[in-house]
């Protein structure tokens, strides 16, 4: 009686880095929904999507407003410190 054994073979997704386009592969049991190839990658995904975000914030009623009312501290605070000569 002869035994075979047989490698169970591994499936990977390949994906490509949004970041720097490099080829990577992912097993499918460890797969998360990665879209970067490592964590520098990832950082920088992150940080480009938090400042588009942010602007699109900027763009709304509500953006406006809080923006209109940290330049009216600033302008308060340096009102404040400048010493009059």
């Amino acid at each position: 009686m002869d035994v075979v054994q047989t490698e169970k073979a591994i499936e990977a997704i390949k994906l490509t880095c949004l970041i720097c386009s490099t080829d990577f592969s992912v097993c499918r049991s460890c797969w998360r929904g990665q879209k970067c190839c490592s964590k520098e990658c990832s950082l920088i995904l992150k940080n480009k999507n938090q400042r588009a975000r942010q602007r699109k914030y900027q763009t709304t009623e509500k953006g406006l407003e809080f923006g209109r009312l940290g330049q009216r501290r600033r302008y308060n605070k340096n009102k404040l410190t400048k010493s009059s000569h």
